[in-house]
């Protein structure tokens, strides 16, 4: 068959001068066999795997212990998902010739396909020791040790493939960035995802590192061993009440008023599950005129944290002092057990006990002690820049005097809004029903009242990310069946505040 014969070797010359095969040195080829070889070979370079199979099987069957055939069936077979027989082949080839360039790559990439990542580890590690520019030896082996956990080892990998490869780059600074994360480095982790960020066109892997960092540096200021939050600002109040503890108490009058709030709080000790610390927040309002409105509240804590993800269990004890106008007003023991249960990325919930002993030095007959159960869900939304809120509960006030004992009913709801320009928008509802169990010993009847509260924030980052100036009103109707205790009131308060 002489047209056969000429395309056969039409074939073979074009392999022996322009394909990087095998030349003079393959292991003893019948004519034929060499032929359907480089047939098998042009079909597998251009995507044609079936007629590569095709080929290289009959060049098999004519060259049986040619180990340049069966590796390029397992590279075939390997390409095709059939990884059983790429094994059978590439092992094959091995024990022939276990020198083939590409051989041990293609036998450690199979590996990791199969999912046998700690033998594909060892085969890329001495791939790259043996041959320093295979920068998808190294980058591979960063994978397969990362699929391992052996974070620390696979970060060195991820960046010297990154610095050796403009196509790897932007990936190996990305999964270097992840180890550092995983193994607690958070610098150079952000280091790494700062390196994506340079990169020429990052597309999705930038997106993704510059969320990481965000994440990070919120996570930095997490783990700081101590926190601290000062507001301070000047408040209208169109009808002031004693804030924040009884708003009952109230005088029909406006005023201006300076206010102060700062807490902060310092883990004493941090292990992976375990935390426990203490905390300090002071609260303060000066009127300009209504003096006898002043009030002083001191709120150090005591809290234990326990961390199993996606769980969390809080427990806060709080000792709690009231001055009003200098003189002792209230004093509290507050025991705030709590659970956490981060459901998925986006949906947090809360359940809380609250428990409270109250002695008010000034009218005995409201001290007593209060038992609150409240629930809350927490969900984020446009892509982290925004937090819906929800929330019910019930509170049962016991006292001295019959009629101070009330049952109190609390639903409330909100959102929360990153904004452009460094703003952040929020706005809050809640709704309280509140029913006293005995008849008033003034009025003859038992009270009920209905209250509706509604806020509103705005604030603005003016410096970096710890100072801002804030706006809020807040707007209350009290209904009751008792007229002497119906009532509206306005609030407006700007203020700066200090985060750190």
């Amino acid at each position: 068959m002489p047209g056969r014969s000429l395309t056969s070797l039409l074939f073979l010359l074009v392999f022996l001068v322009g394909l990087p095969a095998y030349g003079q040195e393959v292991i003893a080829f019948q004519e034929e066999g060499r032929a359907y070889f480089d047939f098998g070979v042009f079909a597998f370079e251009e995507g044609d795997l079936k007629d590569a199979e095709t080929n290289l099987n009959i060049a098999l069957s004519l060259s049986p212990d040619n180990p340049y055939v069966h590796h390029y069936l397992g590279k075939t077979y390997l390409k095709m998902g059939r990884y059983e027989e790429s094994m059978t082949y590439l092992k094959r080839a091995a024990s022939l010739d276990s020198k083939i360039p590409g051989l041990q790559y293609d036998l450690a990439f199979l590996h990791y396909k199969m999912g046998n990542h700690a033998r594909a580890a060892s085969l890329f590690q001495a791939i790259a020791q043996e041959e320093p520019e295979h920068v998808l030896a190294r980058y591979y082996a960063g994978i397969t040790l990362f699929k391992q956990e052996r974070c620390a080892e696979a970060a060195d990998y991820f960046i010297t493939a990154a610095e050796n490869s403009p196509t790897i780059r932007a990936n190996g600074y990305y999964y270097a960035g992840i180890c550092y994360q995983k193994t607690g480095d958070i610098d150079q982790s952000v280091a790494m995802f700062n390196r994506v960020l340079e990169a020429p066109e990052p597309g999705i892997l930038g997106e993704n590192a510059a969320r990481w960092i965000a994440a990070l540096k919120q996570k930095e200021v997490r783990l700081r061993p101590f926190s601290l939050f000062l507001k301070a600002g000047r408040r209208y109040d169109d009808n002031v009440r004693l804030e924040p503890d009884d708003i009952d108490l109230f005088s029909d009058e406006s005023d201006w008023a300076t206010l102060l709030y700062l807490t902060g709080q310092y883990d004493f000790l941090i292990r992976d599950r375990y935390s426990a610390g203490i905390g300090y927040s002071h609260y303060q309002t000066w009127h300009d005129d209504l003096d006898a409105y002043n009030l002083i509240g001191t709120l150090p804590r005591l809290y234990l944290s326990y961390n199993r993800q996606p769980f969390i269990l809080r427990f806060n004890y709080q000792p709690v002092y009231y001055w009003v106008d200098s003189d002792s007003y209230l004093r509290q023991h507050r025991l705030e057990p709590e659970a956490l249960w981060r459901v998925n990325r986006n949906l947090l919930t809360r359940l809380s006990y609250r428990y409270h002993d109250n002695h008010y030095f000034e009218d005995g007959e409201r001290t007593g002690h209060t038992n609150e159960v409240f629930g809350d869900a927490f969900y984020s939304v446009l892509d982290q820049r925004g937090r819906l809120f929800a929330g019910f509960g019930y509170e049962d006030t016991a006292a001295s005097q019959s009629d101070e004992f009330y049952t109190r009913w609390r639903a409330r709801a909100g959102a929360q809004f990153n904004l452009p320009w460094r703003l952040d928008f929020g706005v809050s509802m809640e709704y309280q029903d509140k029913q006293y169990d005995t008849a008033d010993r003034v009025y003859g009847v038992e009270r009920n009242d209905d209250r509706f509260i509604a806020g509103i924030s705005l604030s603005r980052r003016i410096y970096k990310e710890w100072l801002k100036v804030l706006a809020e009103h807040r707007y209350t109707q009290n209904d009751s069946n008792i007229n002497d205790f119906e009532y509206t009131r306005n609030i407006s308060t700007l203020s700066l505040t200090l985060t750190y």
